[in-house]
């Protein structure tokens, strides 16, 4: 998987959110990821996937990138395994006997395994896996791009409203809140006044 999933997780985390509406930014990506996850369900399913990992979510991507192995000629009856193996690969790249390092032992001798780039040989598996896989990394580098680009119009500015927190009441003191406003900064005050 990709190191740097900021856009996706920012989906991510704005599906996850109770109430889109409170700021604009869950809202905004909630909305690029729905528009984008139009064109490319393999892709969606990916990020709803990472979101939630649960095996429900898992044959979401199954299920879409078996659909696009049998549109490139895989058996149909194979499809299902071909592509739960082909995720099982994605999900798990980095070569096992050196986590992942592309080193082992206190010499950091380079991992017989991998030949020292750290991720797990794949050379053995089918064309169909391989295939799976060239898929799922193309549709999370794809859904990450879209994100960029639909969130790349979304400016937010301070509010001139200003915020109030009010902090919990501590036996023996009043409740105290904290009003921040952008032209007078913090300032601090009783909720009674």
């Amino acid at each position: 998987m990709s190191k740097d999933l900021n856009r996706v997780e920012s989906a991510v985390s704005a599906t996850a959110s109770g109430n889109l509406t409170w700021e604009k930014w869950p809202y905004d990506t909630a909305v690029a990821l729905g528009l984008s996850g139009q064109k490319n369900p393999l892709g969606f399913a990916m990020v709803r996937w990472l979101g939630d990992q649960t095996s429900l979510s898992v044959w979401g991507v199954v299920l879409a990138l078996s659909t696009l192995l049998i549109r490139r000629g895989v058996d149909a009856k194979a499809s299902n395994e071909l592509a739960f193996q082909a995720f099982e690969f994605w999900n798990h790249m980095h070569c096992p006997d050196c986590a992942g390092r592309g080193v082992t032992g206190i010499e950091q001798g380079t991992c017989p395994a991998c030949g020292g780039s750290g991720d797990r040989p794949i050379s053995h598996a089918s064309a169909a896996i391989r295939d799976g896989v060239s898929l799922l990394i193309e549709a999370e580098q794809w859904m990450e791009g879209q994100l960029a680009t639909r969130l790349k119009s979304c400016t937010y500015e301070a509010s001139d409203d200003g915020y109030k927190v009010n902090l919990p009441r501590l036996s023996g003191t009043q409740d105290i809140g904290l009003n921040v406003s952008p032209q007078t900064g913090f300032r601090g005050h009783h909720d009674s006044d």
